[in-house]
């Protein structure tokens, strides 16, 4: 199965969706389209950094954007895996920072950026070579750890249902420090 192209019919999906939700207001019809737009500009940019650059830029881009909070809800991740809790636990990006990395978007899957610049396949799987902090986020895509996760799919490496990564944590651990 192919995830990205799976990923991006969703999202046109769920847009059509939208559609039909929002047909009696034209305010809420306005912005669905506004956002159609958007999405629609998302997956051409996307296509075209694969297609002249070799970068495949995941359609779901997901930010840590705060180390801190005092909310204790069951089940969450970033307490879990320590990226946030009652006080402070690691430098953050700058407001200046996240705005450059939103302007570069986020093709297989997820891609996700812990609060210091940490670029992670996923926020459940805290693996990690690169900061778009210093790399930005096309840089950080082109590390040796996402080619390598990217390559992994001729091993066999197909998305089951579950956290692919999970699944595959010690190959994972071995790309990782196996830094070519």
């Amino acid at each position: 199965m192919d995830l990205g192209a799976y990923m991006a019919e969703s999202i046109r999906n769920i847009m059509a969706r939208a559609y039909l939700n929002v047909l009696g207001n034209p305010r809420e019809a306005r912005f669905v389209a506004k956002m159609q737009r958007t999405i629609s500009k998302a997956e051409r940019r996307r296509k075209t950094y694969l297609e002249k650059e070799g970068v495949a830029v995941p359609p779901f881009l997901i930010a840590s954007i705060a180390t801190t909070c005092n909310l204790q809800c069951k089940g969450c991740y970033a307490r879990k895996n320590g990226i946030a809790g009652d006080t402070p636990t690691k430098e953050t990006l700058s407001p200046e920072q996240w705005g450059f990395i939103f302007r570069e978007a986020a093709g297989r899957g997820f891609f996700h950026i812990g609060p210091d610049g940490a670029a992670e396949p996923c926020p459940f799987s805290l693996y990690s070579d690169s900061n778009v902090k210093e790399l930005g986020l096309r840089g950080a895509l082109q590390s040796p750890l996402f080619r390598r996760l990217r390559d992994a799919r001729a091993l066999g490496w197909e998305h089951t249902g579950g956290c692919t990564l999970y699944e595959h944590r010690d190959e994972v651990e071995a790309l990782l420090q196996n830094k070519q």
